[in-house]
């Protein structure tokens, strides 16, 4: 993967449903696909992941310039975009970021965001089938 770093500033908290509701409420991916997201959703990412929260153009990020997405290794309708992320020029390590997108439906349907700090399990993500990666 690019070791180009990815700057992303995290939004104000009062921000956050806003950028739902413009941003993620349809998106266009780095295929051109169309990827939309419903209030159930985005409940189920910031109340389990709160870190979400402050993070949300992190997603739309992700699903506009990931590194790369590929097919998850356990569940064949479900489309993982990774990435790395940092939140300022500041931010040395950076987080690791995996936006997971249900396929079942058209449009492409948002089904979870967070990030991890878990190398392990980003590298899982990894052995998914490649779908797409940026031209070099």
């Amino acid at each position: 993967m690019s070791e180009q770093k990815k700057i992303v500033p995290l939004n104000e908290l009062d921000e956050e449903a806003t950028i739902f509701g413009t941003e993620l409420q349809s998106i266009q991916d780095a295929r051109g696909e169309t990827i939309v997201c419903d209030a159930g959703t985005r409940a189920h990412i910031v109340v389990r992941h709160s870190e979400m929260r402050q993070r949300v153009r992190w997603i739309s990020e992700t699903l506009r310039n990931p590194l790369e997405i590929r097919r998850h290794p356990e569940i064949s309708w479900r489309e993982v975009y990774l990435n790395v992320l940092h939140a300022s020029e500041e931010d040395e390590e950076g987080r690791m970021m995996l936006v997971i997108v249900d396929t079942r439906s058209r449009p492409k349907r948002l089904w979870n965001a967070f990030t991890t700090d878990d190398e392990d399990y980003f590298a899982t993500m990894q052995e998914g089938d490649l779908l797409w990666q940026p031209k070099l």
